[in-house]
């Protein structure tokens, strides 16, 4: 499962953990990063920076992401 269907199903309910990898802050930021002006044409519909904000302290978080990653920055 990708990094936007966990992080939402972590913020809309309570499991013991998530853990992501090479996950993206939003898909309309990695499309802006890429494509400069395609990303206003982009539909939000994974916005995890804000999601990830919603997953309650009881769940545990485990972000992992590479330095060498070039399709998603590490940043």
């Amino acid at each position: 499962m990708g990094s936007g269907p966990s992080i939402h199903i972590g913020s809309t309910r309570s499991p013991a953990a998530v853990i992501t990898m090479s996950a993206y802050t939003s898909i309309k930021n990695v499309v802006s990063e890429k494509m400069k002006i395609l990303g206003s044409l982009v539909a939000e519909h994974f916005n995890n920076i804000e999601k990830v904000k919603s997953i309650t302290p009881q769940t545990g978080v485990l972000l992992i992401h590479g330095k060498n990653d070039y399709l998603i920055s590490w940043k």
